[in-house]
């Protein structure tokens, strides 16, 4: 199988070259004309086309999910130009299988036109040959994120015996609501909102991401008709999801709401999967706050808010009455106080 790097370890930079067809605006050519990404028509004068060669220099394994392995990598170009990606690279146990190849490349088509301070950004989608054989792999290239993901940061405050602020748990949960505002009109459905895809950076910058089970708004699931493929984590999933009904946006609504609660409760959070209401566990969460995540977390699914944009309103409007509350700064010193190594690192 080829792969472009020693597969699941790091042992300093490995080497890949993928050829690539460059388009000026999308990749989808027809006789009439190239299509734009989301099915615009461009125009003719845009149908010339070029080749090019990217060239990745990989640098070390980020980390692993379900479907693909993450890594740091240098995007290189001519004389001498470089830049620091995300490398994500679909398994290779995965490769052979054409219902995941077809979610991998659905996941780039679904997120290349999302650009929104609060979603990581994908640049690129390419296959590679193997190096074993005939048999090729997919990758996508990918904004590279400078931070932890928020489990991270939860899992530090649990060593330490602390708790994540409750003014940065409602800001955090604040920017997410505004990325699925922006991801949710395109016809974006994430399902599967979760601390480990929910990246900070070191400036303070929520980013939300791995699309890899979103779908289309309209189309129902990704399982076959025997309900076989079971997507998403079980403790964040809407009620409807795990019944492998039809899901909405108000499902990811939902799934905030869990990732929500999950931060405001910290190590008081009982080992359970019953979602207990976020007052009986932590009783120095606002009441006004606690409104905000029995309404997100409700069952029914028309008594949540109905649109992120007024979860995320509710959130502003909680943390700024007063003229003043969290930024990304303040959240970028939280961090800095959590992981001084991080910080360290970059100096």
């Amino acid at each position: 199988m080829l792969y472009p790097l020693s597969y699941g370890r790091s042992r300093g930079a490995s080497y890949v070259r993928a050829g690539v067809a460059v388009k000026s605006r999308g990749a989808r050519a027809r006789a009439g004309g190239i299509m734009g990404a989301r099915g615009a028509a461009v125009g003719t004068e845009y149908q010339r086309t070029f080749g090019d060669v990217m060239d990745f220099v990989v640098v070390r394994e980020i980390a692993r999910g379900a479907m693909g392995t993450v890594f740091e990598a240098l995007q290189c170009g001519v004389r001498g130009f470089s830049k620091r990606v995300a490398l994500k690279v679909l398994r290779p146990e995965l490769a052979n299988d054409p219902r995941l190849r077809e979610m991998f490349v659905e996941e780039a088509h679904l997120v290349a036109d999302l650009v929104h301070e609060n979603i990581v950004q994908t640049y690129h989608l390419g296959e590679v040959r193997g190096l074993d054989g005939d048999e090729t792999t997919l990758y996508m290239t990918m904004e590279l994120i400078d931070g932890p993901p928020l489990s991270r940061l939860l899992e530090r405050h649990r060593e330490r015996g602390t708790s994540l602020p409750v003014e940065l748990c409602a800001f955090v949960a604040s920017r997410l609501a505004r990325a699925l505002e922006y991801a949710h009109p395109l016809g974006v459905v994430h399902r599967d909102i979760c601390p480990q895809n929910v990246l900070i950076t070191r400036l303070g910058v929520v980013k939300l991401s791995d699309f890899g089970l979103a779908k289309v708004a309209e189309r129902r699931r990704l399982d076959d008709a025997s309900g076989d493929l079971f997507v998403g984590r079980a403790r964040y999933m809407s009620p409807e999801q795990a019944r492998f009904e039809g899901t909405d946006a108000r499902s990811d609504i939902y799934s905030l709401g869990v990732v929500l609660h999950e931060t405001l409760a910290g190590a008081k959070q009982p080992p359970t999967r019953t979602i207990l209401p976020i007052e009986a566990i932590n009783p120095g969460v606002p009441p006004r706050l606690a409104e905000i995540v029995g309404r997100a977390l409700a069952r029914d699914r028309a008594a949540r808010f109905a649109t992120a944009g007024e979860m995320g309103l509710a959130l502003e409007r909680y943390l700024y009455e007063k003229g003043y509350g969290p930024t990304n700064l303040t959240l970028a010193d939280h961090m800095r106080e959590a992981f001084p190594e991080l910080y360290a690192q970059a100096t």
